[in-house]
């Protein structure tokens, strides 16, 4: 899979997450696809943060109905805490949620993640600050994680992220 096609995938998902359940709950308006066209990653990435940090409550009801397991709720919620330009680990939101021991759990949570962008999985890393996987790891997945913690800011140093830097 090319990084073009790798792309154009993950944009259609996220286009299609705003659209059909972000836009209605937050009580914004929807894009055409024209303005997805002409709309940045990063404006787009931005629009939804602002967007979802101003209506936490309407998110948390969203994330209420996507799953009913109160574990994967509460981690959804954890992690859509997590602030533009900032990483968590797995293990980090696991404590949050009171099960320590259960940080690959939440790592399969962040794969079958129903939002991308507004529950940002991307924002979630290993405990030594390497990036860990993404959406499910398919080829090059690693690669858009990287891609959109570069877009806030966050910046590498021998493949790993600095959590003392970094770190929420």
């Amino acid at each position: 899979m090319s990084e073009e096609t790798l792309w154009r995938d993950y944009w259609k998902n996220v286009a299609s997450c705003f659209n059909n359940e972000i836009a209605n709950q937050l009580n914004i308006e929807p894009l055409t696809l024209k303005e997805f066209k002409l709309i940045s990653l990063k404006k787009l990435a931005r629009k939804l943060y602002e967007a979802c940090k101003n209506h936490q409550d309407k998110l948390d009801a969203i994330i209420s109905l996507c799953t009913k397991a109160k574990f994967s709720q509460n981690v959804l919620r954890n992690v859509s805490r997590v602030p533009w330009g900032y990483v968590v680990t797995y293990s980090q939101i696991a404590k949050s949620t009171e099960n320590p021991k259960a940080a690959r759990a939440v790592g399969n949570i962040m794969r079958r993640n129903p939002f991308p962008f507004i529950v940002p999985c991307h924002r979630v890393v290993r405990n030594d600050g390497s990036i860990g996987g993404f959406m499910g790891g398919f080829q090059n997945s690693t690669k858009v994680k990287e891609k959109l913690l570069e877009m806030e800011g966050i910046t590498f140093e021998n493949k790993r992220i600095n959590l003392k830097k970094y770190g929420f």
